[in-house]
């Protein structure tokens, strides 16, 4: 950007007030400031990739950019901030956002867990990443998998009877070992039935489950359809298509957006329009052919 003119020192001598955001995947700093990388990449530096997979197998790569996106969010927190600022103070300000940074914060548990006890984390064997008995996935009879979230003594007390193991309510707690052959007991157990049959149990009980839904199965998902993650929207060309809505829900703005995406140069006469040309500019300009 510097090369091009268009770094930050140079665009805010023009406009004090200028908000810039340069996301990289390891910053504007430090040794690998200028290294090529992608999202692997960057979660194998943060140490998520090292800690993401089953007990004394291999590190298994997630099934969402992790780097990727949560980069994206904090570009996006850091630009809020900076908008609130300016608010006070009348000045913009340049944002330095790392993509590994982003992965390396997502990391908390394992970071806090290693910075108390000097261990590192042992990665599918920890309480929250399959160690427990009580918070892991499990195969069922057709193939499928649950999960199970049952970390607090009611939900898992309610497991346990769901069950039919209601003399395993006091293990809840049970040390690592223990804990090893109580995940091959439930493995046992999960595998006598069907996923469908499971959630016909589990479902009007107060306990932690889900079923691990494809993607395809996602986009029917009723609570998903509800919360308007899921909507159609009619484009001119193309016809009905799907959409993905946003998460956040504000109370004074309803709906998900309703517009399809924009055609090449469908909104330059507006954008023409916004920055001073008159309709004689805007129309010469489509004479010429430009617009």
């Amino acid at each position: 950007m510097k090369r091009l003119g268009l770094d930050y020192l140079t665009l805010e001598k023009e406009n004090p007030r200028i908000i810039y955001c340069a996301l990289t995947g390891f910053g504007q700093t430090g040794p690998y400031r200028d290294r090529p990388g992608h999202d692997i990449n960057y979660i194998s530096i943060a140490g998520v990739l090292g800690n993401n997979g089953a007990k004394e197998g291999p590190p298994v790569i997630p099934g969402v950019q992790i780097a990727d996106l949560s980069g994206a969010l904090m570009a996006l927190v850091g630009i809020l901030l900076a908008l609130f600022n300016r608010e006070k103070t009348g000045r913009g300000q340049m944002m330095d956002v790392s993509m590994t940074d982003a992965a390396f914060f997502l990391g908390v548990n394992a970071a806090a867990q290693y910075i108390g006890d000097g261990r590192n984390p042992l990665r599918g064997g920890e309480r929250l990443t399959g160690g427990l008995a009580c918070y892991n996935v499990y195969p069922t009879k057709n193939g499928r998998y649950i999960s199970i979230g049952a970390l607090e003594e009611k939900f898992w007390a309610t497991l346990c009877k769901a069950v039919g193991r209601e003399d395993l309510i006091s293990e809840l707690n049970a040390p690592p070992e223990r804990q090893e052959k109580l995940i091959g007991i439930f493995h046992n157990i999960f595998l006598s039935r069907t996923l469908d049959e499971w959630v016909k149990i589990l479902e009007p009980l107060e306990t932690c489950f889900a079923p691990v839904l494809t993607i395809e199965e996602a986009f029917r998902d009723p609570q998903l359809r509800h919360r308007e993650m899921i909507f159609d929207v009619d484009h001119p060309l193309l016809g009905l298509l799907t959409q993905l809505g946003l998460p956040v829900k504000l109370d004074r703005v309803s709906g998900p957006q309703s517009f399809h995406a924009p055609q090449t140069g469908e909104h330059t006469e507006e954008i023409l329009a916004s920055l001073g040309y008159g309709d004689w500019q805007i129309e010469d300009f489509r004479q010429r052919g430009i617009v």
